[in-house]
């Protein structure tokens, strides 16, 4: 970050914006990974309306309504 002369700022562990500045910054990268629970139980990609399913080896135990993903496999 000091090569390109950005600022680097943090909140304050205690404060309540903490984990919601941690989920904007996660979406600020990944925006373009974002995928929306259907009414059918199968997701949505935000960027090209593919249906995708979570991977059987994941370790939630629902389904949130919207997920962020590094890859998927076909």
């Amino acid at each position: 970050m000091a090569r390109f002369n950005l600022k680097l700022c943090s909140t304050d562990f205690n404060s309540r914006d903490y984990y919601i500045n941690i989920r904007k910054s996660m979406l600020a990268g990944y925006f373009m990974q974002v995928a929306h629970l259907e009414r059918t139980g199968h997701y949505l990609t935000v960027k090209d309306n593919q249906v995708v399913n979570l991977h059987p080896s994941n370790c939630l135990d629902h389904k949130p309504e919207w997920v962020i993903y590094n890859e998927y496999a076909l």
